[in-house]
């Protein structure tokens, strides 16, 4: 397939993700948590609904960006694993940069984040954005909650690693791949 219909499939795909993930969570608000579809939200972040939170989590992490990109690397016809980038090397090099460019990150994102705060904003768009920021705090504290070691390993894979797997491979995988395939057809 050429690079423009990839992209295409891709958003297409993701937009069925996000679709696949909105009928999802109606079936975990009738038959697992027997309420209706607008108290989903109240429900799942009740501390004996936390597991149900969790797995919503890794859930919706897959189905957004896991599943469209693996669908892209199948249907382009090539090897899906040769697609995404994968390949069984490590080298001490990559090792470094990565671990580098953790710190820088954390680094930068702090100064980033103060900067942020700087931006004047009219006082409605503030509170807006306080309202957002607030309610992530509030889904990320009720993920987070743990109680033993096993809660502790759960909740890293869900918050950590899941996400970051998948997003990975859809941005570096597929919609990195796919870019590039279209700027060397426009050069």
């Amino acid at each position: 397939l050429n690079p423009v219909l990839q992209f295409a499939l891709l958003l297409v795909f993701t937009g069925l993700g996000m679709v696949l993930f909105s009928f999802f969570i109606g079936f975990i608000a009738n038959y697992i948590l027997h309420v209706p579809l607008a108290e989903t939200e109240a429900a799942i972040y009740k501390p004996e609904n936390i597991q149900v939170s969790r797995l919503l989590q890794v859930f919706s992490s897959f189905t957004m960006w896991g599943v469209p990109a693996i669908l892209v690397a199948i249907v382009s016809g090539k090897d899906p694993g040769v697609q995404l980038g994968c390949n069984d090397t490590l080298s001490g090099k990559q090792a470094f940069l990565v671990v580098l460019m953790i710190i820088s990150g954390i680094m930068l994102s702090g100064a980033l984040a103060d900067i942020n705060r700087l931006i004047p904003l009219p006082q409605d768009t503030a509170k807006y954005f306080q309202g957002l920021e607030d309610n992530y705090n509030k889904q990320v504290m009720s993920v987070a909650n743990m109680k033993t070691t096993n809660d502790y390993i759960f909740s890293l894979m869900i918050l950590a690693i899941a996400p970051a797997l998948f997003e990975e491979l859809f941005f570096r995988g597929a919609l990195q791949q796919i870019m590039v395939e279209i700027g060397r057809a426009h050069v």
